[in-house]
């Protein structure tokens, strides 16, 4: 929620919601979704996973995640089990933003 904007940090285990957090969950199922995926693909490493998706209509696969997060981000400053976490994130978000997709027609 905070990589979105959606809540904020007020503590070390407290979080807030923001202003566009109360807005975006205060609309109705579809439209919560739409603006949901809108604030996803502001992100470039999910849209660049996203086109990905529309080009070849599946779902990137692990090492496909990784080149896609490696050609948006500078992967020298992460660490640990953090790319494994970034792999798994991109993927679970171009999974959902591609199941409403569908279940929207």
């Amino acid at each position: 929620a905070g990589y979105l904007g959606l809540a904020r940090r007020t503590g070390p285990s407290f979080w807030e919601s923001t202003a566009l957090g109360r807005r975006v969950f205060s609309l109705e199922f579809k439209e919560r979704n739409l603006e949901l995926i809108n604030l996803v693909l502001a992100q470039a490493t999910i849209r660049f996973g996203y086109k990905h998706f529309l080009r070849t209509n599946e779902v990137p696969n692990a090492e496909e995640a990784l080149t896609i997060i490696s050609e948006a981000e500078d992967l020298s400053k992460i660490t640990g089990s953090t790319i494994p976490r970034r792999v798994s994130t991109l993927r679970g978000w171009v999974r959902w933003i591609s199941s409403m997709e569908m279940n929207d027609s």
